[in-house]
């Protein structure tokens, strides 16, 4: 059964319908399942400019050779930033008899342009053969075994596109065999975005459009010593020292090893040489006995940082396409408990006069609104500030905020875009899309008293 809504635990949507009412959570739920319609590119300005980006991808799009045509702009205020946008009418799909099904972490890959790779794939037809034509379809509700023959026509399906298989069925499921590369070659998306695997890595960074702004929110100065608290996968990290143009000093802590190795190599590819990235706890990043300014390597003594992004893990209840998203309410809990360890180390490590840039991809108001009201009461050397620039919606009230502190968030969530922010410059038709067609997201900027 084709399902085209994602599959969520009944305890989230009564976190939503705190927020929406019936029409409109069933609204967001769509949302959610839909991958934005226009794809945000940030390009490595310290390799080459935006128009030279902007020409180099149009070259790229056109090497497809697929059915759809793309339109390549450099966004109107930020400029490193290139909106891709298909100008194809939306085409019905046909199913194919052969099929595939895929795990929806790889589903909601392939509506943002991804391949199938074959770790993702789940089942098969039996007598699927290399070559076939085949229909791809997510597994909503995990009751596919890897290996499966038999397509369940009675649980929830969501169709993502079509493809060709570039492996037998024989072969894509041999146990002798470790696959790890493309298993089915995607013709045609359900979204119509196209892949950008094979972009250069070096001039290239697809990014969620709010993730972008969060870097210039920062407002990095050439002298700074700038921490990311919870760096990966590198982003945001390699943002900020691109906007510094290699001055300044970025350091970047992720717990898990092969993630920091990870930043590194994407670091070395995009020839940032002002990234120091270290494995290590965010939550013990604060060393009161260390000598000041001592960052050899973590922890840190306390006022060691002119500035500091914390993007913290979050229940990610913002993320697009999301697919399926299955959590208990336990773990749903635990997520502003850990924010609230990592806001106290960095608020430590803040020196007076410094910014502090919190934010999350997540729509609930305890790792956002509350979040905030809670930071503001535990910390009064905090204060909230107004940011530039601003794309998103102001925050939500009856959530520990008043007026005037929901003015000075952004929130960029669909359902609330009566109440926008007043932009400080003219933007154009596909720049006003992606602000709104984006993922959920909310961001939040304070200083620190000078004592």
């Amino acid at each position: 059964m084709a399902c085209e809504i994602p599959s969520i635990s009944d305890n989230v949507v009564k976190h939503l319908l705190k927020l929406y009412s019936n029409r409109n959570v069933e609204s967001m739920l769509h949302h959610l399942s839909s991958a934005p319609k226009i794809t945000t590119i940030r390009a490595n300005t310290s390799l080459i400019s935006s128009q030279g980006a902007c020409a180099k991808l149009e070259e790229y799009l056109k090497s497809l050779q697929t059915d759809s045509e793309y339109v390549v702009s450099v966004h109107p205020v930020l400029k490193d930033i290139l909106l891709v946008v298909s100008t194809s009418a939306q085409k019905e799909l046909k199913h194919h008899e052969k099929h595939v099904i895929v795990d929806t972490s790889c589903g909601a890959a392939i509506l943002r342009g991804s391949d199938v790779f074959a770790p993702g794939v789940l089942a098969a037809s039996g007598d699927l053969q290399k070559g076939d034509n085949v229909s791809v379809y997510a597994d909503l509700e995990k009751q596919h075994r890897k290996g499966d023959k038999h397509f369940n026509l009675f649980k929830p399906k969501y169709f993502v596109g079509n493809g060709i298989a570039l492996y037998d069925r024989k072969c894509l499921f041999s146990q002798n065999e470790a696959m790890s590369g493309v298993a089915i070659s995607m013709t045609a998306s359900k979204n119509q975005l196209p892949s950008f695997a094979n972009l250069p890595s070096s001039l290239f960074f697809p990014q969620n459009f709010p993730s972008v702004v969060v870097s210039y929110v920062l407002n990095a100065e050439k002298n700074d010593v700038i921490l990311d608290m919870c760096a990966a996968p590198g982003g945001k990290t390699t943002h900020i020292a691109t906007l510094l143009q290699n001055k300044g000093q970025v350091i970047a802590v992720d717990k898990t090893s092969k993630k920091v190795e990870k930043i590194k190599e994407i670091c070395y590819k995009m020839r940032l040489t002002n990234v120091s990235a270290f494995c290590y706890d965010s939550t013990k990043l604060v060393d009161e006995t260390k000598n000041a300014g001592s960052l050899k390597e973590p922890p840190f003594s306390p006022n060691s940082f002119d500035k500091i992004l914390l993007d913290p893990p979050c229940s990610g209840l913002g993320q697009r396409p999301q697919l399926r998203y299955v959590i208990s309410e336990k773990e749903l809990n635990s997520y502003p408990v850990y924010q609230k360890k990592l806001i106290k180390q960095a608020v430590q490590l803040l020196k007076p006069g410094g910014c502090l840039v919190y934010s999350t991809c997540t729509l609930l108001p305890q790792e956002n609104e509350e979040q905030v009201a809670w930071t503001l009461k535990t910390f009064p050397e905090l204060k909230l500030v107004k940011q530039s620039p601003c794309f998103g919606n102001p925050g939500l009230s009856n959530f520990g905020l008043d007026e005037r502190d929901c003015e000075r968030v952004q929130r960029f969530d669909h359902i609330y875009t009566n109440a926008t922010h007043s932009l400080e410059v003219p933007t154009g038709e596909y720049a006003t899309q992606c602000h709104a067609d984006t993922i959920g997201f909310f961001i939040v900027k304070y200083v620190k008293n000078v004592t």
